[in-house]
């Protein structure tokens, strides 16, 4: 039902009847039954509704001014007639009178505004029933739901409540109430959690008899209300609501879904935050605003933003972060979870949360609204705030996600960082006394006089002391390689007499297991002079023959050069136990062997391969095998051949 049209109006009631037009329209205009407003002195009708047409037969303009009694389809008894000119404020008469051709209608009269209201049914006719009061009959059947209340004032004359006079159906189902339990309550009783701004306006209308009209949104009943308030006269209000929820869900539904199907359709997350932006300034006719979630740092983190006078840091990985969020978001906002206007940079700031299990998610803040934020408008960004919601919550965890990652992933660098430090520092502590260890057992194996036994527990001490330094001295390169500290030192060097000196240092290893050790130069003496790093090639080739010797039990391990153009191509080959394929490619990884190392059949902490890897690259080269189980293996390191002339 509609507010009618301004010539309607003017056929319902005069201007100068003294009776308020908008609210009398507004509520007999739909209303099947018949009525009619007559003078008090004269009975003469001032007013009709277009119902009223059927039980006179003819046009309602043709009827004002004559006396009802002489148009009424059924003659009124004297003494109804008298009861109604002695009616008073709230009083009724309320008849049934039969006609002579057995119809029977019903009279119900009330005194409304110093006028005589008339309602009048055929009950002959299937019909609904009436409260007995007189603005029941206007407003019960209405598809709005309709209150009418009377103001209650303090002693300085400040309307502070309204005493409830009467509710119809259709409001009892909005609000959840029964008709019975509200009437005479107080209106703060019953609607406790209405808007404030409705309550001052109904407080205006009782006082000033003005009508008002705007939306609100009742927070507990999850609804949207089109509010109109009218005053039937001084000191009482009267409401009307209207259920828009679904209205506007389906506005907001079809412009949102339609724009973020573009934003889709370009590929990009963060489009859409800046179109649910546009929309929110467009709507609330607002030139700043920004959409963005709180970060575990206590910042905002913006996904769109549209205000200059925003201090936005950009961080590390191009998100714009509002670090002072003081300055852009009322501070009741989060803890209750509602929608406040607050001031900072600018006077007006509307921060709307955008809510997700029950818990505020992300913010959406406009200001500096042309027509501050009326209820229409809150209530629009607030239906935004809830479509984007899940949106929202996956977008977060998304970036949490990532965020979590990256930090995981840099706490790693930086404890392998802090490790290979601890490792290469506590290497060097040891190798000192190692090395005191070694120097003084190889001056005491020269002394006279030792015994056999002697002799021999000397030997075991300097063996197992070196072979800890060259433990240490693998764990000091390893660390060195993973802190990127390790560097060539190249200068010139005798091929030949390095492999001499490999061979003279490993025959004491392979003459303990009877293996034959055989060495393969690939170039004469007087060409094999070239500038390399001699600690790391020297350390790349005792590595692969220490290995084809720790995994050959019968047999023998080959090692030498070749030259094959620009590239020297070493070789180390042995008969040994082989290598499964599988293996192959994560063979030169940090501590692995070629068989579990938790079955521990082998010595050695499984990184000479791996220290090998990391000083072919640095030398620019390649290192790769060839092997198969119970066919020995062979090593091959190609480096450049860089002679000196």
């Amino acid at each position: 039902m509609g507010i009618l049209s301004s010539n309607i109006s003017s056929q319902l009631i005069q201007p100068g009847d003294s009776i308020n037009n908008q609210l009398v329209n507004y509520l007999i205009d739909s209303h099947e039954d018949n009525i009619l407003f007559c003078r008090k002195d004269n009975y003469a009708i001032i007013a009709a509704n277009e119902s009223s047409t059927h039980i006179f037969a003819d046009d309602r303009h043709k009827i004002i001014g004559k006396n009802i009694f002489e148009l009424l389809p059924f003659t009124t008894p004297a003494s109804v007639i008298e009861q109604i000119s002695k009616l008073e404020q709230d009083g009724l008469v309320d008849v049934n009178i039969s006609t002579s051709d057995d119809n029977v209608y019903n009279l119900k009269v009330s005194l409304f505004y110093e006028k005589l209201l008339f309602v009048i049914k055929n009950l002959s006719k299937k019909s609904g029933n009436l409260e007995e009061n007189s603005f029941k009959m206007l407003f019960e059947n209405m598809s709005s739901g309709f209150i009418y209340m009377k103001a209650i004032a303090n002693d300085e004359g400040e309307i502070v409540d309204h005493h409830i006079l009467d509710v119809n159906s259709t409001f009892e189902i909005l609000f959840n109430v029964e008709r019975s339990e509200v009437l005479g309550k107080k209106l703060s009783e019953v609607v406790s959690f209405m808007d404030d701004i409705l309550i001052k306006i109904l407080a205006k209308t009782s006082r000033s008899g003005s009508s008002y009209s705007d939306n609100f949104f009742f927070k507990p009943l999850k609804k949207h209300f089109e509010v109109r308030t009218y005053s039937p006269r001084k000191g009482y209000s009267a409401a009307v609501f209207n259920d828009i929820k679904a209205e506007m869900e389906i506005r907001n539904d079809l412009i949102v879904k339609n724009e973020i199907s573009k934003a889709f359709a370009l590929g990009h997350n963060t489009d859409l935050y800046k179109v649910v932006l546009n929309l929110v300034l467009k709507a609330t006719n607002s030139p700043y605003g920004y959409i963005g979630y709180l970060s575990n740092k206590g910042d905002i983190v913006c996904f769109a933003c549209n205000d200059d006078k925003i201090q936005v840091v950009v961080d590390e990985h191009g998100n714009e972060r509002i670090v002072d969020i003081s300055s852009m978001i009322s501070s009741h906002c989060i803890a209750s979870k509602k929608q406040e206007i607050g001031s900072g940079l600018h006077k007006h700031i509307l921060s709307t949360p955008v809510i997700d299990n029950d818990k505020v998610i992300g913010l959406i803040g406009t200001a500096g609204a042309v027509n501050n934020y009326n209820q229409k408008a809150k209530s629009f960004i607030q239906g935004l705030a809830n479509y984007i919601s899940p949106l929202m919550a996956a977008e977060i965890k998304d970036r949490n996600y990532r965020r979590d990652l990256v930090e995981a992933k840099e706490r790693a660098e930086e404890n392998e960082k802090l490790k290979s430090s601890f490792l290469a520092n506590i290497s060097h502590e040891i190798r000192t006394p190692m090395n005191g260890i070694t120097g003084f057992c190889e001056l005491l194996a020269k002394a006279d006089n030792l015994t056999e036994k002697q002799q021999k527990y000397i030997s075991i001490i300097i063996k197992s002391s070196r072979q800890l330094l060259h433990i240490v001295e693998d764990i000091m390169d390893m660390s060195k390689l993973q802190t990127q500290q390790a560097k060539l030192n190249v200068a010139p060097l005798h091929l030949n007499k390095m492999l001499d000196e490999i061979e003279i240092m490993m025959s004491a290893i392979s003459n303990e297991k009877h293996i034959e050790l055989v060495v393969n130069k690939g170039l004469a003496d007087d060409a094999a002079y070239i500038y390399a790093d001699s600690y790391k090639l020297k350390k790349i080739l005792e590595s692969l023959i220490s290995n084809g010797i720790k995994f050959t039990n019968v047999g023998s391990v080959s090692f030498g050069y070749q030259l094959e153009d620009d590239s020297l191509v070493f070789k180390v080959a042995d008969t040994g136990i082989g290598i499964r394929k599988e293996l192959h490619e994560g063979i030169f990884s940090s501590f692995r062997q070629a068989e579990n190392l938790m079955e521990r059949k082998y010595s050695g902490v499984g990184i000479g391969l791996s220290i090998s890897k990391g000083f072919v690259d640095l030398m620019n080269g390649k290192i790769w095998l060839e092997s198969e189980p119970g066919n020995g293996s062979t090593f091959f390191v190609k480096i450049k051949y860089d002679p000196v002339n």
